[in-house]
């Protein structure tokens, strides 16, 4: 009860949520918030969430940040998001595009940010996250602490489909994939170093909607190659940022990221999951210039699931092949030689132990 009459004041009665009232009764100037601080391009890539897309734009146009465009683009949704958005038009200033046909690609608004955005900053959002309004503000605030840093991502409420909190990134995400509590603290580090010692191994960004980007560097890691994945582009194209400048971690929750329902749909994605997850795996662990110990720990658990399940492995292998076939080299020679008869024992052994220590805490 005294969490629920925290969380309560805290959203009805404290600084932030008073801050617009304060705004129009002392009646503070826009200019004045926006004097000095970068602008901002959100981008949102629409498709087949018209139960949300109200929600995500308004969240968009909500925040306490004056220097901030939106461009929605719609890739041919074929269910009322259409409709929403156009009606949205009538009472929120944004920009809207309207693919005739659908891209066939999930990034294809990415190639629109990066061609056609001359602000400063960057932002991916979601069609069906959401998003506190101070999300802008204060990650443009932790940006600006130090010039290096290049980009800025905050923890996510991890919501459902009725927009209940079912989980945190820093308790639902990060112990499973990464060290458990290194999430709970804000910090800024450099960007090869965050690259080399965590990004090649797993997606330190959960969920793009909670990521600002300088627009120079998006330019610079958003590559034609990035719309070829359906599952691991963001991935790899974190990765590829990392190389131009420090990432900074602001923990609060301040994005809403959706989590859906399991569904039979989604497992039929387990085998393209692997492809794709397998290739960034490799091909940020060469940008990183991983030693053979290092190649081997990011694709530890690849291996060793494959190695448990053949019809996995073959489903797996083909999918690699067709994909990228220097990728389908390397990773065969890592797995053949790691599940050898001398050193799949070893190979089981560790990857148990880590997922034991990880899951215990």
């Amino acid at each position: 009860m005294g969490r629920a009459a925290y969380e309560v004041c805290k959203q009805y009665y404290g600084w932030e949520s008073k801050w617009p009232e304060i705004k129009r009764t002392y009646a503070i100037p826009a200019s004045i918030s926006a004097q000095g601080l970068p602008s901002v391009h959100a981008i949102v890539p629409s498709y087949q969430h018209g139960n949300y897309i109200e929600q995500r734009i308004q969240s968009i146009a909500e925040q306490d940040y004056d220097k901030l465009r939106i461009t929605v683009i719609d890739d041919c949704s074929d269910d009322n998001s259409d409709a929403i958005i156009r009606k949205l038009q009538e009472e929120i200033e944004f920009e809207y595009i309207r693919n005739e046909k659908n891209s066939g690609t999930p990034f294809s608004a990415w190639e629109y940010a990066a061609r056609n955005t001359t602000e400063d900053l960057i932002w991916i959002c979601e069609s069906d996250d959401s998003c506190d309004r101070t999300l802008v503000p204060k990650l443009v605030k932790t940006m600006r602490t130090r010039p290096d840093i290049n980009m800025a991502y905050c923890g996510s409420l991890i919501i459902d489909e009725y927009n209940n909190i079912i989980d945190t990134t820093a308790d639902g995400y990060f112990p499973a994939v990464f060290h458990p509590a290194r999430w709970r603290r804000s910090f800024a580090v450099d960007g090869k170093h965050e690259l080399r010692e965590f990004q090649a191994s797993g997606m330190v960004v959960p969920n793009m909607s909670s990521l600002l980007v300088k627009t120079d560097t998006f330019q610079k890691a958003f590559d034609q190659d990035i719309k070829k994945y359906r599952l691991a582009g963001d991935w790899l194209f974190v990765g590829r940022a990392m190389q131009y400048g420090s990432i900074a971690y602001l923990a609060e929750n301040l994005n809403h990221f959706r989590r859906h329902p399991q569904t039979a749909r989604a497992q039929t994605k387990i085998a393209q999951s692997y492809a794709e997850h397998i290739i960034v795996r490799v091909k940020l662990s060469l940008l990183a210039g991983a030693g053979p110990t290092e190649f081997f720990f990011n694709l530890k658990h690849d291996i060793f699931d494959l190695y448990r399940d053949e019809s996995l492995l073959t489903d797996v292998m083909t999918l690699l092949k067709g994909l990228d076939a220097d990728v389908y080299d390397l990773f065969k020679k890592a797995y053949d030689e790691y599940t050898s008869p001398t050193k799949a024992e070893d190979m089981v052994r560790c990857v148990s132990f880590r997922r034991y220590a990880y899951s215990h805490g």
